[in-house]
């Protein structure tokens, strides 16, 4: 809503390949917390398509360059959802994959981030339209921070067309800077988000490659690794939930720094919160 000229440079990408006529723009505000404002669009996007009554769509974020027109991609999309397994969630058309193994000429099993372009299935839209965006409760893999990429890549069933078609391409802002932290401390060599922008807008036909060259390893480790993600802050979390040993409103109400930045307090509490000593509830 605050950036026309990303619009205008989508509407006119979108033109240019043959996809204007399939396209809906959402366009909200710009939300205070980014990641949270990136979920919740994906998620309304979801409610959407689901009030439409579709059952599978293709959903975009505003920065994809598409390699090629989508005529001559229908036909490697058409064949990737033929050999995708009846409970798949969703078929990334870009991504940027961390493990990824061949379940059949042209596409990947794989645990990836970078949700910018997937074709959501129905179990993959349902997920979507009732998970309340960032809580402690969704699995997420903590190394890539809490994000929709980070949730999404621990999902079930989730794939890849391989050759990718679509990349992110730089439209000339960071949301993120690549050496400062938000509060002014420079970022570690090992901090993800010191590397976050290379990666987005250089690294993911190279971590095409090295999946696919290590494929036959991650046929055996993915999916130990994503069942260890899966059992680490959510499972705590419902634990304590269970439990009633944590008072939502006690501590934003005593933590004005956590409400001011907007995120999910039993997460806040699970990640730093009880290592800084704050108190979790009266």
């Amino acid at each position: 809503m605050e950036q026309p000229a990303r619009t205008d440079r989508a509407a006119a990408h979108f033109h240019a390949i043959g996809l204007c006529r399939q396209v809906i723009f959402y366009r909200p505000s710009r939300a205070k917390n980014t990641d949270q404002g990136v979920w919740t669009s994906h998620r309304a996007v979801a409610q959407a398509a689901l009030a439409r009554g579709h059952r599978r769509v293709l959903i975009l974020e505003d920065d994809v360059e598409f390699r090629r027109p989508l005529a001559d991609l229908a036909p490697r999309i058409a064949r990737a959802l033929a050999a995708a397994p009846p409970d798949w969630w969703g078929i990334y058309l870009g991504h940027f994959p961390f493990q990824a193994y061949f379940v059949a000429p042209g596409l990947l099993r794989t645990h990836s981030i970078l949700a910018h372009a997937y074709i959501a299935n129905a179990p993959l839209l349902d997920w979507l339209a009732s998970t309340k965006p960032a809580t402690a409760e969704v699995p997420m893999w903590r190394r890539i921070g809490v994000s929709i990429d980070s949730a999404m890549s621990n999902l079930p069933s989730m794939y890849a067309v391989v050759p990718m078609m679509v990349m992110q391409k730089f439209l000339g802002d960071y949301r993120i800077d690549s050496k400062i932290t938000g509060d002014g401390r420079r970022r570690k060599w090992t901090d993800i988000n010191r590397w976050r922008n290379l990666g987005i807008f250089r690294g993911a036909s190279v971590a095409e490659a090295v999946a696919i060259i290590c494929s036959p390893f991650h046929a055996l480790t993915l999916e130990r690794n994503l069942r260890r993600v899966r059992m680490g802050i959510s499972r705590d979390a419902h634990s304590i939930r269970a439990a009633g040993l944590f008072d939502d409103e006690f501590y934003l109400r005593s933590y004005p720094d956590v409400a001011a930045d907007e995120v999910d307090p039993l997460l806040h509490y699970l990640m730093y919160g009880a290592s800084e000593r704050r108190w979790p509830s009266p």
